[in-house]
C-alpha cells in the first residue's frame, strides 16, 4: 500500500510530531511504501529506510497564510501522485482522512472570545474546508466530536473519536517501594505531598487557578511543581518552578498526583502519561482525557471554583486510588489499538 502523510513540520518539536513518526515507523513495518509531506524538515532526524519525504515550501509569507499555501501547493502535489491512503495531522484538504487533534472555534468558545485577527480566521478557514472536504474526521474525544457538530456542523458519521496513542514502552509504574527512591532522586522532603503541573500554555491550562489555591494551602504539606513554559514567577513558598523538561516521567513517578484545572484541552496526553505512571490525576471536566477516567483513577472538578480544588487538594490523601499496571491497554490507546481502529475504518486490512 502506498501511503502519504501529511503534515506542515516534520521536525521534533511536539505531540503532533511523535505522533507522525509513530505513524511512519507503523507503516513502515508493514511494509507499506510511506512518502511524507511537509513544509518544515529537520533532516537529522531519523527515518526508517526508503521512506521518502517531499518538502512542500510554504513560501516568504506572513505566518497566518503559511499553512493555506502549504495547502494550495500541497493541493498541485497530490493531482501528480497517486496513494492508496492520505492522512493529515491538520488543516489541509487534499487528503482522505484528517486527524483533529482541537480546533480553532472550539477553543475561542471556551475561552470567551471571538475571532480577532487574521489568524483567528484562517484557522478558522482551514478547519472548516479540511473537515468538510476529507472522507472521515478521527476526533481526538467526544468533546472535539461535540465541537465539530455543533461549530463546524460536520455530520456525526463522519467522525470518529480516536483517542491519541501512548507510549506505552516508556510510560510505566513503579512498584510501591520505589516511590521512595523515584522522590529521593529529586531532592523531593519525603514528609511531604507533591502535586505536579505540566504546561506550556500556562492561560488555557488553568495555571493562575493553582496559584490562587496553593495561596491558600500556604503551611500545608502540600507543595506544587510546575514544568514548562513560560518561566512562572511567584513568591509562594510551597511552589516551585522546575523550568522546560523534555523528559517527564521521573516526575510523573514521584508526584503524588497530576492536577491539570484546563479550561480547555481537547484531550490532554499528560493525563494518559499520568495515569500509565501509576499517578493518579485532579483535572478538569473540559479536557477530553476526562472521558477515559474513573473514581479509582482521578477527580473530575470544573474549571473554576477555588475552595473546590483546594477541598480536593486537602482531603486527596484520604482517597483510595487503584490503577491498573495495564491502564493503556484496558482504555484502548496503545498505539496498536489506535492503528487498529484507524485503518479498519478507513476500510484497510
Amino acid at each position: 500500500m502506498k501511503v502519504a502523510l501529511i503534515h506542515f513540520r516534520l521536525i521534533q518539536f511536539g505531540g503532533l510530531e511523535t505522533r507522525l513518526l509513530n505513524y511512519i515507523r507503523y507503516f513502515h513495518e508493514r511494509g507499506d511504501e510511506v512518502d511524507v509531506l511537509c513544509a518544515l524538515y529537520n533532516p537529522q532526524i531519523k527515518l526508517p529506510a526508503h521512506v521518502k519525504v517531499h518538502q512542500i515550501g510554504a513560501g516568504l509569507l506572513p505566518k497566518p497564510f503559511r499553512q493555506g499555501r502549504f495547502d494550495v501547493r500541497l493541493g498541485r502535489f497530490m493531482k501528480r501522485h497517486s496513494y492508496d491512503f492520505s492522512l493529515s495531522l491538520g488543516r489541509t484538504t487534499h487528503q482522505q482522512f484528517i486527524l483533529c487533534p482541537g480546533n480553532h472555534l472550539g477553543y475561542l468558545q471556551k475561552m470567551n472570545k471571538r475571532p480577532s485577527s487574521i489568524s483567528d480566521l484562517e484557522q478558522i478557514r482551514l478547519d472548516r474546508r479540511g473537515f468538510h472536504r476529507s472522507q472521515l474526521i478521527f476526533a481526538a474525544s467526544d468533546m472535539v466530536r461535540n465541537e465539530l457538530v455543533t461549530l463546524y456542523h460536520v455530520h456525526p458519521d463522519k467522525i470518529k473519536v480516536l483517542y491519541p496513542p501512548l507510549n506505552t514502552a516508556y510510560f510505566t509504574p513503579l512498584q510501591p517501594n520505589e516511590k521512595v527512591h523515584a522522590r529521593q532522586k529529586l531532592n523531593w522532603d519525603l514528609n511531604k505531598k507533591y502535586f505536579l503541573f505540566v504546561s506550556t500554555g500556562h492561560e488555557r491550562k488553568g495555571l493562575s487557578l493553582l496559584l490562587d489555591v496553593f495561596e491558600k494551602l500556604q503551611g500545608s504539606p502540600n507543595q506544587l511543581i510546575i514544568i514548562g513554559s513560560p518561566k512562572v514567577h511567584t513568591n509562594l513558598q510551597n511552589v516551585q518552578y522546575i523550568g522546560y523538561e523534555q523528559d517527564t516521567r521521573p516526575y510523573y513517578l514521584a508526584a503524588d498526583a497530576l492536577l491539570h484545572p484546563s479550561v480547555y484541552e481537547p484531550y490532554g496526553q499528560i493525563v494518559a502519561e499520568s495515569l500509565a505512571s501509576g499517578t493518579p490525576v485532579i483535572i478538569s471536566e473540559q479536557v477530553g482525557a476526562s472521558e477515559l477516567i474513573n473514581e479509582m483513577e482521578g477527580i473530575i472538578l470544573p474549571p473554576d471554583g477555588i475552595e473546590i480544588w483546594v477541598e480536593a487538594i486537602s482531603e486527596f490523601n484520604l482517597l483510595n486510588f487503584s490503577i491498573s499496571p495495564n491502564f493503556a491497554e484496558e482504555k484502548k490507546i496503545t498505539l496498536s489499538h489506535h492503528m487498529q481502529n484507524m485503518l479498519e475504518w478507513a476500510n484497510i486490512k
